[in-house]
């Protein structure tokens, strides 16, 4: 585990770029109910049913929340339609946790977040070639993103599309497809975002014909180089606890930083 002044670190620029990617869906579309505000130390970040961040992030790092922060949790919540939600982790004040449970909350799911140091970085594959997509080709990475993560209907590709709408907008360097060096065929799909001297390896998927192929493999060296390149002092990215993400991301030499649990009331 990394030294607590990096976990805060971390989690404080992830909860900030969670803010700003909420904020890109709200300005798309309203129908959502995005909903982002601070509380104490961090900020909720309700992007709307059935999107992907809808808790507290940042929560209890440096402060301590009382019943009255998680009441207002709770009841923005309940406007926007989803789960009161909060993320700790291994940096959380243990009051935070204790606050939550005695309120009835229970655990909701795992994420292992890793981090690499930059120093060693592996060679790219000269069979797979990385581009970047702008707005203009952002219908490329929606289409490559729904087939290699399987959104086969509409409510998960809508939501799925958004994001991917909202990231080209905020993320730097942002959205990437990789395609086969030797006949142009495309391969899979990642992001990244660097800012503040940290590089994040966001959402990667591979076409399902594909798999097995290293395209995954291609996808993190690439955006480790781009992150060495641009003078990071880190990377970080973060998968579900135990997936085969987690084994990809440290086969690429990521370490384990720190563990975050969602601790969610039903």
């Amino acid at each position: 585990m990394q030294p607590r002044e990096t976990i805060v670190e971390i989690e404080r620029i992830w909860t900030e770029d969670a803010r700003q990617l909420a904020d890109a869906v709200a300005n798309l579309d309203s129908s959502w109910g995005t909903t982002v505000f601070d509380l104490v130390d961090g900020a909720a970040v309700l992007c709307g049913p059935g999107l992907y961040v809808n808790r507290a992030l940042g929560l209890g790092l440096e402060s301590y929340p009382n019943d009255g922060d998680i009441d207002l949790l709770e009841s923005r919540s309940a406007v926007v339609g989803v789960p009161p939600c909060v993320e700790v982790c291994d940096a959380t004040r243990a009051g935070l946790v204790e606050l939550l449970i005695r309120r009835g909350y229970v655990e909701h799911g795992k994420t292992t977040a890793v981090i690499h140091d930059l120093s060693e970085i592996r060679a790219p594959d000269p069979a797979v070639t990385v581009e970047y997509c702008g707005i203009d080709d952002l219908l490329t990475w929606q289409e490559t993103a729904a087939a290699g993560w399987d959104h086969d209907t509409h409510t998960r590709r809508r939501a799925s599309d958004v994001f991917a709408a909202a990231a080209v907008r905020v993320d730097d360097p942002g959205l990437m497809v990789a395609g086969s060096a030797a006949d142009g065929r495309l391969l899979g799909c990642a992001t990244l975002k660097i800012g503040q001297g940290m590089a994040t390896l966001g959402g990667m998927s591979t076409l399902p014909d594909e798999r097995g192929r290293g395209v995954q493999a291609a996808l993190i060296r690439h955006r480790l180089r781009q992150a060495k390149e641009a003078g990071c002092r880190y990377a970080v990215s973060s998968a579900t606890q135990g997936s085969a993400s987690v084994r990809n991301l440290l086969r690429q030499g990521f370490q384990v930083s720190h563990t975050k649990t969602e601790l969610t009331h039903f």
